[in-house]
């Protein structure tokens, strides 16, 4: 059985630059058992294979099938054949590949080791949520804007237009701050969904703490007068 490891730690057999910053240190391995190739995916953002995820489990793969990354980074399958090559050739199944296409090389190398990237890369995958209403935004408004890269809601902070600016922007950005959000978004999509859902988590907090100290307040005030 021939296995190789991959991420962005350079005790990879398959090491991804270190500017790929959602793939994982020890992203997935990849072993041949018998004619059969399997993926093992131990990655945070997981690993699409033909535009399906799979996170932290083993699937059967074949050397025609697309594998991405995170969402970011293409997997040549022809590097990872060579790798897997037979145990006759011992050099060529343990030698270590770091991707470094403009770097000058002493000698030829092998055909096999012209590592090219598709023309034709994964599409970027959306999250679940980008069409949900959003609470976060709803319920924090322009707070919630600088928290995500969009800041035109602090208009809400001008004087005398401010008042009417704050009754609209907040159904605007609970019907579309996920899709405004996602478009300014750099990581994966289960990672915007984790983030949007911390934001709407924590506007429910701040409400009913503020909902509550507001009546303590009254109660207060009553009792005192």
């Amino acid at each position: 059985m021939n296995s190789i490891t991959i991420g962005r730690n350079p005790q990879n057999t398959i090491v991804v630059g270190a500017e790929h910053t959602t793939v994982s240190g020890n992203h997935a391995t990849i072993e041949q058992v018998g004619n059969q190739l399997y993926l093992t995916d131990h990655s945070t953002n997981g690993t699409y294979i033909n535009g399906s995820l799979v996170h932290n489990r083993r699937v059967a793969i074949s050397p025609s099938d697309r594998i991405t990354l995170s969402t970011h980074y293409p997997l040549p399958m022809q590097q990872v054949i060579h790798y897997l090559a037979p145990a006759a050739s011992p050099s060529r199944a343990t030698a270590r590949y770091v991707p470094t296409p403009q770097s000058p090389t002493p000698a030829p190398q092998p055909v096999q080791q012209q590592v090219q990237q598709p023309e034709d890369p994964a599409p970027k995958v959306e999250p679940r949520n980008l069409n949900s209403f959003n609470w976060g935004a709803f319920l924090l408004s322009w707070i919630w804007g600088c928290g995500n890269g969009i800041y035109w809601p602090l208009i809400v902070l001008i004087p005398y237009v401010g008042w009417v600016a704050g009754i609209v922007i907040p159904f605007v950005l609970g019907f579309k701050g996920n899709r405004m959000a996602w478009e300014k978004y750099n990581g994966s999509a289960l990672a915007f969904e984790a983030k949007q859902a911390s934001w709407s988590k924590g506007a429910w907090i701040y409400v009913i703490c503020a909902f509550s100290l507001s009546f303590i307040i009254g109660m207060l005030m009553v009792f005192a007068g």
